[in-house]
């Protein structure tokens, strides 16, 4: 295959490309600056979205947020939120029981300790999230968003899944 980037500056583009990805992950596993809730609780980003997803469901709601919901939001596996649901249940954030509609269902809802947790966090999470648009700008964070969903479609094409 020839080298359609231009040889060196090819190349360069291609390291740089790269590194930007590496830290563009470590930034997303950093959890965005998030800390242990008051050095008591280690929750992950996802974990803390995961909460945020679940706030609205109730035994009474017809449109809860399922499991494949939070995976499909997240972009992540079953596996994966199957793990998430499993830690945070462990750690007394969620509880889970079968939908009264639908029996195959798994009805995910925040516990007591869950929802004083979202409580107390979501206000400090959403302040850093305004902090962060104010200081990039809305125009580039709109941008950020979408040149990463260009490129989870493009990535997404049969030619870059095989």
């Amino acid at each position: 295959m020839a080298d359609k980037t231009g040889g060196a500056k090819g190349e360069e583009l291609r390291i740089e490309l790269l590194r930007t990805i590496f830290k563009f992950k470590k930034l997303a596993n950093s959890g965005l600056g998030m800390k242990p809730i008051d050095g008591k609780q280690d929750i992950s980003l996802a974990e803390f979205m995961l909460l945020r997803a679940v706030d609205g469901n109730s035994v009474d709601n017809p449109s809860n947020v399922s499991p494949t919901d939070i995976g499909q939001f997240l972009s992540v596996t079953k596996g994966a939120v199957s793990q998430m649901l499993n830690s945070l249940e462990e750690k007394g954030f969620i509880s889970r029981a079968l939908s009264r509609e639908n029996r195959r269902n798994t009805l995910v809802l925040l516990t007591p300790k869950g929802r004083e947790l979202l409580g107390d966090e979501e206000n400090e999470f959403n302040a850093k999230l305004d902090a962060l648009i104010e200081t990039m700008g809305r125009k580039d964070i709109e941008g950020l968003i979408a040149i990463v969903e260009r490129l989870t479609e493009v990535l997404g094409r049969s030619q870059f899944a095989e």
